[in-house]
């Protein structure tokens, strides 16, 4: 029960451009791309180019096909790019979306990334979700330790990942087996930001690891209802919480 509700926690936890099993669409990689301070030519560029690779992988329904598709097209455009610095680091970035379900491979991508852009606190972020995936918990605490540090950077976008940032600390150390350094990270987050449902799912998972079913199921609730009041968007991180409540209600003896 409680490896379940953490698995469900996991997934619906992971802060990562808007990406989707089938196509990408790019959406957060679009919006840093707006807030970043390459050159508006290079925006122009990349933006370009993000319009090929989705033109040419429209059609394809399988995320192992699409990435197939578009790996190649990335690598040749990389390859004979004239784009140097933030904007090269930006096209690692967009690689990065393709290379997700292949957490090994990620880590791999975003170094590469990170080698040129190493204070990109955006890249740093997805770095450790991908050191998450492949076990490297401590190296995940590293890199987020660094972007948070990077996001209180005075600029167009300081405080911008914060929240996220708090969420994935508590997962990297919920993994490690610091559970009251996880509560801290929740409980900061929710400071920051009590309208995001992310920190309570969190908490919720962290309650049902000690047995704590009680505030565990007022967590889920809560973060359910915030789900709810943002327009049930999420439409994945409502079925999970809808299936975490479930069995926190069986675990408590309450007909659902």
């Amino acid at each position: 029960m409680k490896k379940l509700i953490s698995l469900v926690v996991l997934l619906s936890l992971i802060f990562v451009p808007s990406i989707t099993l089938a196509a990408p669409d790019f959406k957060g990689n679009r919006e840093f791309l707006k807030n970043s301070k390459i050159s508006d030519a290079d925006k122009a560029v990349i933006n370009s180019f993000i319009d090929t690779v989705q033109s040419e992988t429209k059609d394809i329904k399988n995320s192992a096909e699409v990435a197939a598709k578009a790996n190649p097209i990335i690598d040749k455009y990389i390859a004979e790019t004239k784009l140097q610095g933030e904007s090269l680091a930006i096209l690692y970035l967009i690689k990065s979306v393709y290379g997700f379900y292949k957490p090994t491979e990620n880590v791999a991508i975003l170094s590469k990334a990170l080698e040129i852009s190493p204070d990109n606190k955006f890249l740093n972020n997805l770095i450790g979700m991908s050191q998450i995936n492949v076990g490297d918990n401590n190296g995940a605490v590293k890199s987020f330790e660094k972007a948070l540090k990077l996001d209180a950077v005075e600029d167009e976008t300081k405080g911008f990942l914060t929240p996220s940032l708090y969420n994935n600390l508590a997962l990297a150390e919920s993994n490690l087996g610091n559970t009251k350094t996880a509560f801290y990270y929740c409980d900061k987050a929710i400071e920051i930001a009590p309208k995001k449902y992310h920190a309570y799912s969190m908490r919720a998972s962290l309650y049902a690891q000690q047995g704590n079913y009680k505030f565990a199921l007022e967590d889920a609730i809560k973060a359910k209802n915030l789900v709810i009041e943002d327009g049930a968007k999420d439409k994945f991180a409502l079925q999970n919480l809808n299936f975490m409540i479930f069995n926190l209600k069986r675990e408590l003896g309450i007909r659902y």
